[in-house]
């Protein structure tokens, strides 16, 4: 059950910082609400010195607030995830020593973009094109002992 509800924090984180990149915002703190089934709610907060929209740098602060979740808590109805001390995405193309970001020293460029890079796949192509590996399932193995991701 722990995993199932880590999976699904990384989820949600996911698909805040999604609508957060198409509004073209990134965020300096992040707030967790979570409502018990007898109404009980909590909140926790966090801010980070330099605003991002990136799933991968705020998963370890989700991580660390989720920690600090009481365990007494019953069954959960509710979780958010909101952001706040929002400001514009300015988007750079050089690093502060004039060289793209991840350049390799063969001259080609990694990316550094990847969140966007996935919601272009994922507005092209269908919301299901493209995900998180820890998000896949996989079955059982089958008689054959061969794994599958399944939907």
């Amino acid at each position: 059950e722990a995993i199932e509800t880590e999976n699904n924090l990384f989820r949600i984180l996911h698909e805040a910082s999604r609508r957060a990149r198409v509004q073209h915002v990134v965020a300096r703190t992040m707030h967790l609400k979570v409502r018990s089934s007898d109404f009980r709610t909590i909140t926790r907060s966090s801010t980070i010195r330099d605003a991002s929209m990136d799933p991968v740098a705020w998963w370890p602060i989700l991580q660390s607030m989720w920690g600090k979740v009481p365990t007494d808590m019953k069954r959960i109805r509710l979780i958010g995830i909101s952001f706040s001390q929002l400001s514009e995405n300015e988007l750079t193309l050089f690093g502060a020593g004039g060289e793209p970001p991840g350049s390799t020293p063969n001259g080609q460029t990694a990316s550094t973009n990847i969140p966007e890079v996935v919601d272009a796949v994922r507005e092209r192509f269908g919301a299901n094109a493209i995900g998180v590996a820890r998000l896949v399932r996989h079955k059982p193995p089958d008689p054959d002992g061969k794994y599958g991701p399944t939907r």
